[in-house]
């Protein structure tokens, strides 16, 4: 999997790459190399993709995500939207309150879009970036997993009975990952 997590790769034909593919990223990095960017740029774009499409650095080759194309974080690694958390200092309608966090929640189960408020008191132990920034959560089959190599803002937690979230960092802004108790089958 690439850094960049609104981008994939593609392959050297042009055609969509595995996401891990480590001798596509070595061969395009030797070929960079030897044949500089710009000519890397054109061959390694193919029929598919424009030349200004596909960025390079020194250790990956990405294309940028089109508009019809949803982000990577759906697309290739099975996460699923949760909710928008939006911070704000108004009083909503049906509150509720978590302790905890010094923290007024509502609106989740009501809205269809899975909008959260979330309004905090001023002395909230919650990082200052989470209490002023709205936040986009996905739930996820595997937390441990889905951190890897990721920057945590805030480690994994259980604010209920089985389930467990952690936030992470990603160009600035905070990203909620949400793990919850498997179903058994009966």
């Amino acid at each position: 999997m690439f850094s960049n997590g609104t981008q994939k790769a593609i392959s050297v034909s042009g055609a969509p790459a595995p996401q891990t593919n480590s001798r596509f990223v070595l061969k395009s990095f030797f070929f960079s190399f030897v044949h500089g960017k710009s000519a890397a740029r054109r061959e390694l774009a193919g029929p598919h993709y424009e030349e200004d499409e596909v960025l390079m650095s020194s250790d990956e080759l990405t294309i940028k995500r089109r508009n019809h194309e949803p982000p990577a974080a759906i697309a290739e690694r099975g996460w699923r939207y949760h909710h928008l958390g939006v911070p704000t200092k108004i009083a909503m309608p049906d509150e509720r309150y978590f302790e905890k966090f010094k923290l007024y929640l509502s609106g989740f189960d009501t809205s269809p879009y899975g909008i959260e408020w979330m309004r905090y008191e001023p002395d909230s132990p919650v990082d200052e970036l989470i209490k002023t920034v709205p936040h986009i959560a996905f739930e996820v089959d595997d937390l441990e997993a889905a951190l890897e190599g990721k920057k945590i803002l805030t480690p994994p937690n259980s604010p209920s009975d089985g389930v467990r979230v952690a936030m992470i960092i990603h160009d600035g802004a905070p990203i909620e990952l949400i793990q919850f108790p498997k179903l058994r089958e009966v």
